[in-house]
């Protein structure tokens, strides 16, 4: 993947994310702030991420992939 690939890809993703939560504003309580917007938000990520091969926390993939955010302090 290309860094404009990626520029691309974040966007992308982020921007759904953003489409698709600001489209439940209505149905959400009304006495939510920041606390339970944040938890909501990193649920709405945790669930794009593909729980076949990087889910599983044993996988080669994995390791190396978390090996490089702590690496590159990402």
């Amino acid at each position: 993947m290309t860094r404009d690939d990626k520029r691309r890809f974040i966007r992308s993703l982020t921007s759904s994310i953003s489409r698709d939560l600001c489209a439940k504003v209505p149905q959400m309580p009304p006495e939510w702030d920041g606390h339970e917007l944040r938890k909501l938000l990193a649920i709405a990520f945790a669930h794009q991420v593909f729980d076949g091969e990087m889910g599983s926390g044993r996988s080669k993939r994995v390791r190396n992939f978390e090996n490089e955010r702590i690496t590159r302090n990402l």
